[in-house]
């Protein structure tokens, strides 16, 4: 008897728990879809810093009455800082679109084996091109040519446009079509 209650005790905490993990699955599931789904923003503002370790900038200013060598060393630090601000931002974006992108992949009703080397390429490609423009900045200190971004703005530029094809394809196929 004692048994028996402890057993019906036992699989009514089991169905409980599984009925818990449902829901919360559930709303899990609900929360990222749409997240996914949402629109990403504008790159616009990663594009000024391209200019900002422009070389013409300092030759302009050796050119000035009254430059001394370390208003240019100043002003190189102050634009490096600024700089690394928006590798930061460029960074971030590129973290975001690619995780919308794997979800998206997830979400996919066929499968992408192919998005998903296409993700850990575009991954190595930015740690690479990301690692090349930070070696260049210490280098550009020092007065070397300035690092060039193109290729880390162009690569995240291609992610921002993967995840709208790939949202907007998914949302096609997930609304209902109206008669």
């Amino acid at each position: 008897m004692i048994q028996d209650s402890v057993l019906l005790a036992s699989v009514f905490a089991v169905l409980l728990l599984a009925a818990g993990f449902a829901v919360l699955f559930a709303a899990l599931r609900r929360s990222v879809r749409p997240a996914a789904l949402a629109t990403t923003r504008n790159p616009i503002r990663l594009r000024p810093m391209a200019r900002l370790l422009n070389e013409a900038d300092f030759q302009f200013l050796a050119r000035q009455p009254g430059y001394r060598p370390e208003i240019a060393r100043q002003l190189r630090l102050r634009r490096i800082h600024i700089f690394r601000s928006y590798l930061g931002y460029l960074a971030m974006d590129f973290h975001q679109l690619h995780r919308k992108l794997r979800i998206l992949a997830l979400y996919s009703p066929t499968d992408r084996a192919d998005l998903s080397r296409l993700l850990l390429e575009q991954r190595l490609l930015f740690a690479t091109q990301m690692f090349r423009v930070r070696l260049r900045l210490v280098l550009f200190r020092f007065g070397w040519k300035p690092a060039d971004v193109s290729g880390l703005v162009d690569l995240v530029e291609s992610l921002r446009l993967q995840v709208s094809e790939l949202s907007a394809g998914l949302a096609t196929q997930t609304v209902p079509a109206t008669a």
